[in-house]
C-alpha cells in the first residue's frame, strides 16, 4: 500500500486510479492494471476529500516504481508518494490477536469507497450552500436599505436648507 498526498479536493477514486494506471504502465511493460483499489479520505459533512489516499497496489514489485510518481503532476499538483506503514498500535493491536483476518489477509482492502454522496450529504450541502447565497443577498440588501436611507436624509435637509435660503432672501 502506498500513501498519496496533495491531492486535489474534487478528485475521485477512478480519476486517481486511472491517473497511476497509466504512469504506471510507462515505466512497467505489463499487461495488468497495477493499482487494485485505492481509498480517498473523505470529509464526513461534505464528502469531499481531503487531499490524501492510500493505494493498494496489485504486486509488492511495484512498490518501488510507484515511490518514482513523487512529485508527478496531476490536476496541476504535484504528488507525495510515501510507502504506508503500519502504525505502532496497529502493529500491538494485530500482535495480540494472532491470525486475526484483518491483519492477515492481504486480498481484503478496508475503507474503500464508491465516491458517491449519500442522500444525507447531499442534502446538507444543499442547504449549507443555499443559507451561504442567501446571507449574501441579506447584506447586499442592508447595505442598499442603508445608503437609500442616507440619501433620503441629505436630501431632505437640502430641502430644507432651500427652504431656509428662500424665506431669509425675502
Amino acid at each position: 500500500t502506498v500513501f498519496v498526498g496533495n491531492l486535489p479536493f474534487s478528485s475521485a477514486e477512478e480519476t486517481v486510479m486511472a491517473f497511476i494506471n497509466a504512469e504506471m504502465r510507462k515505466k512497467v511493460k505489463g499487461k495488468g492494471p497495477a493499482v487494485e483499489a485505492v481509498r480517498l479520505v473523505r470529509d464526513k459533512s461534505t464528502n469531499l476529500c481531503k487531499g490524501i489516499g492510500y493505494i493498494l497496489l496489485s504486486s509488492t514489485d511495484l512498490l518501488e516504481t510507484a515511490l518514482l510518481l513523487d512529485g508527478k503532476l496531476f490536476e496541476k499538483r504535484k504528488l507525495r508518494v510515501n510507502r504506508c506503514e503500519r502504525s505502532e498500535k496497529l502493529k500491538k493491536k494485530n500482535d495480540k490477536k494472532p491470525g486475526s483476518a484483518k491483519g492477515s489477509s492481504s486480498n481484503s482492502f478496508e475503507g474503500a469507497r464508491t465516491g458517491k454522496l449519500r442522500d444525507g450529504a447531499k442534502i446538507r450541502l444543499r442547504k449549507k450552500k443555499n443559507d451561504q447565497l442567501l446571507k449574501k443577498k441579506n447584506t447586499v440588501s442592508k447595505r442598499k436599505r442603508n445608503a437609500q436611507k442616507e440619501s433620503r436624509k441629505e436630501r431632505q435637509f437640502r430641502k430644507k436648507q432651500k427652504k431656509e435660503n428662500k424665506t431669509t432672501i425675502r
